[in-house]
């Protein structure tokens, strides 16, 4: 991270450190420097000139051509950031826009040797979009557009491992619409073969020309257009503004195919085909209920419809025999914990632990609103996913899943077809017992 960006969560600590004063912080941050590299870097990018900075920023790109060790999986990651660093680096100069973009475009040069050099399989996306969004923002604000062109054709004219052509989907945001005729025709004029048809179809796609786009989809001999190009020239039909066209595309393509609901939602509401969106807005509730797809079915049939939406919506799940967190939590925000409860209880064999994230969000309200078989249901599943997973790294949680549960037992007072606490424990401690990095956990 680089000095001085902001967090976007504010840390209450803030004032209490501005309270220590400059000299205290400055000499806290001295020693942490000394103990760690990263820190050491840091300290020194911010006592740095302005024209040190760019110095350094190139010597870390140069680094990246001469890149000779492997880098293997177990430091890629850390090899990945400080890759990524590069780049907020050199956004964080602020340096002009000519300048910014070699810069960039140095950094693009770098990715033949990174991504062979590093054992991942993401090292490419930095340049496929991270790298490729920075080089449209100093694009943008270049005033020589002729330049710009020539820097992206030469880029495009070596990209070994096809992470340069992202720049081709930002040509839009930093070249007019002359421009990009201008690019076109440069690109399909190219005697290294830059103008794919790949290449062109995306321009085209940008300069909002329906009809070049369906030619450069379609095949050069037949003529005929495959199956997949339907839904992009209808997607392109309706950024022009021809909604009946982008429906006629949208009607070609065969049932099997997936189409996003989000696209048929804003097509059919600019034709005005209010049944065929209500009916769309009801099955993304339905299938996902959350407050957002709550809010979007009642714009669509009326906000005074809430409570029969509600009701119909309790109803159908409680009659589902699977198991969803997001149906739970819907039960719990409009029917209160008794309904949770309810719906969770004879479900409890088909909760999944390893949906770690939203169980841990669940069990502790369950807990709290007087509902301790609903808790120990996730709990139990929590705990089984861990033990089963052989997670070491997670038996601490795993040993605050125990006591909970040990707390829990004596306020169940129906455990209905559950095994009781005495016969899940005595069964944990018989399948795991040779776990014994758990069970230090559990009785430290």
């Amino acid at each position: 991270m680089i000095p001085g960006k902001k967090n976007e969560t504010a840390d209450p600590r803030r004032r209490q450190l501005v309270e220590l004063g400059a000299e205290k912080l400055a000499d806290i941050l001295l020693d942490f420097a000394h103990r760690n590299d990263e820190i050491d870097d840091c300290v020194d990018w911010m006592v740095a000139s302005r024209e040190t900075r760019l110095a350094l920023v190139k010597a870390k790109i140069a680094g990246l051509h001469r890149l000779h060790d492997f880098i293997d999986w177990r430091h890629a990651a850390e090899f990945e950031r400080n890759v990524s660093v590069i780049l907020d680096e050199i956004k964080s100069l602020d340096p002009p826009p000519e300048t910014g973009l070699l810069l960039v475009a140095d950094f693009f040069r770098t990715d033949s040797a990174v991504i062979e050099g590093c054992d991942s399989d993401s090292t490419g996306m930095i340049y496929e979009y991270d790298a490729a969004e920075l080089f449209a923002e100093f694009a943008k604000r270049c005033e020589q557009k002729t330049s710009v062109m020539d820097l992206l054709i030469e880029l495009l004219g070596d990209d070994d491992y096809s992470v340069r052509d992202s720049l081709l989907k930002h040509a839009a945001e930093f070249l007019s619409k002359a421009n990009l005729k201008v690019l076109f025709e440069r690109l399909q004029k190219d005697p290294e073969e830059l103008g794919t048809r790949g290449n062109l179809a995306e321009l085209a796609k940008q300069m909002k020309d329906v009809e070049l786009f369906i030619r450069l989809n379609s095949d050069p001999k037949t003529g005929e257009l495959p199956n997949s190009r339907f839904l992009p020239i209808a997607e392109l039909c309706y950024d022009c503004g021809k909604y009946q066209d982008a429906m006629s595309w949208l009607q070609k393509i065969p049932r099997e195919e997936y189409v996003p609901s989000d696209f048929k939602k804003k097509l059919f509401a600019k034709l005005g085909m209010n049944r065929e969106v209500e009916a769309l807005y009801r099955k993304s509730f339905f299938s996902c209920p959350s407050p957002e797809t709550l809010a979007e079915l009642l714009k669509a049939v009326g906000r005074d419809k809430k409570q029969t939406v509600i009701a119909e919506a309790m109803e159908k799940f409680s009659g589902e025999e699977y198991f969803s967190t997001e149906r739970m939590n819907f039960m719990l925000m409009h029917g209160g914990a008794e309904a949770a409860a309810a719906y969770v209880i004879p479900r409890w064999r088909k909760v999944d632990g390893n949906n770690y994230a939203a169980l841990n969000q669940l069990w502790p309200v369950m807990k709290r609103k007087g509902a301790p078989l609903a808790a120990t249901i996730i709990l139990r599943a929590l705990l089984d996913s861990i033990l089963e997973r052989k997670k070491a790294k997670a038996y601490y949680y795993g040993a605050e899943y125990w006591h909970e549960l040990e707390g829990l037992a004596s306020t169940v007072q129906n455990w209905f077809d559950l095994p009781s606490h005495k016969d899940y424990t005595d069964k944990i401690r018989s399948d795991h017992k040779r776990k014994h990095a758990f069970w230090a956990e559990v009785n430290p």
